[in-house]
């Protein structure tokens, strides 16, 4: 990640928080209308690790019952202090019943359930007046909020 505290003359550079992107995966990184940096990405690279994705370094979240669960795939982030903490961080998935989709555009065919989300795409989003979170992924369309985002995944 590159930070600049003088409006870009200079740049001091270090590694982020958050794993790398790989092929056919594209980030959004956004500040929200209500304050916080948004950050939405995937777990790991999908091409690296596909045949085996257990075995990527792994991100995990709090449920609402407080224990810590592994996620997979697409997921947001929110930070409150300007990118030096990630104090939220949630998959983007409706959750349970587990489900899955086939025949996405780029994706292809996964796994949907509280800890799995779209595996890769190409990301643009933005916020409307409203509030509303739009993400546009390859073939996917989401719309949540930061009410959403604050909100635990359900406890196992």
């Amino acid at each position: 990640m590159s930070v600049s505290s003088d409006f870009g003359r200079t740049w001091i550079y270090s590694a982020s928080p958050f794993p790398p992107i790989g092929g056919n995966q594209r980030l959004i990184f956004m500040r929200l209308r209500e304050g916080p940096l948004l950050f939405v990405s995937f777990t790991h690279d999908y091409f690296k690790y596909r045949r085996a994705p257990e075995t990527a370094p792994p991100i995990f979240v709090q449920d609402a019952s407080d224990k810590k669960r592994r996620i997979f795939g697409m997921f947001v982030a929110l930070s409150f202090d300007d990118g030096k903490t990630w104090s939220i961080k949630k998959p983007v998935t409706p959750g349970e019943p587990a489900r899955r989709l086939t025949n996405v555009p780029l994706t292809g065919s996964f796994l949907l359930d509280a800890t799995h989300a779209a595996p890769r795409g190409y990301l643009s989003g933005c916020q409307t007046p409203n509030g509303v979170i739009h993400i546009i992924s390859s073939g996917l369309h989401y719309a949540l909020n930061i009410a959403w985002i604050k909100t635990p995944i359900a406890s196992q």
